[in-house]
């Protein structure tokens, strides 16, 4: 059994070449790529915790466009505290928004 069914994690497919279906995972994972995986790592371990610092960055500290030029971290707060829900923004990226992204 893998870590999704474990926690309960509905795994979701889209077709292939087809990034319009999964557009903010898509964006997140350009981004990582650009920043991220393009260095060289001398181990597994040391890939593990530059890409966990990436995600903690992404999430806490990195301004993104889709929220206003807020962190990820700012926008769920906000709309937690006047319970409005993250779910019902009309912007396709930000209705998907459930959390922050996670390793």
């Amino acid at each position: 059994m893998n870590y999704s069914s474990l926690s309960s994690i509905a795994h979701e497919r889209i077709h292939p070449a087809t990034p319009k279906e999964d557009a903010h995972i898509e964006s997140f994972y350009s981004i990582l790529e650009k920043e991220v995986i393009r260095a060289e790592f001398s181990s597994f371990e040391d890939a593990e915790n530059t890409i966990s610092g990436f995600i903690s960055f992404y999430n806490n500290e990195r301004l993104n466009s889709a929220v206003d030029y807020r962190t990820l971290e700012r926008y769920i707060k906000m709309e937690r505290k006047h319970n409005r829900g993250i779910c019902m923004s009309p912007n396709p990226i930000l209705s998907r928004i459930r959390g922050p992204i996670q390793i």
